[in-house]
């Protein structure tokens, strides 16, 4: 089970910060975690499985077809330099 000590040590490691009631934030994640563990828990042995199944290509054509405009794919874009979505750096040497 996640407490409020395990929640802001993972947060901490991963660099992010938590909005709004902490303790939702626990009952959703322990709900998580509960159903991961029924998952778990699931019975899967089948026997014997033919491992010898003949497949076959199953993807589809690669198709060139015609690009957006990059004024399109940029349009909803936060922060645009030189005609790219510019993002913020967010691996760096800071420990």
């Amino acid at each position: 089970m996640i407490n409020r000590d395990i929640l802001d040590e993972y947060a901490a490691l991963a660099k992010i910060a938590f909005e709004g009631n902490r303790d939702e934030d626990i009952d959703a994640i322990n709900g998580m975690l509960e159903i991961a563990g029924k998952i778990a828990d699931v019975e899967l042995s089948m026997g014997d499985y033919p491992l010898n199944l003949e497949l076959t290509n199953t993807y589809r054509e690669d198709e060139a077809g015609p690009s957006l405009p990059c004024e399109d794919v940029v349009a909803n874009a936060k922060d645009v330099e030189a005609g790219c979505i510019s993002v913020p750096k967010i691996l760096g040497d800071e420990e």
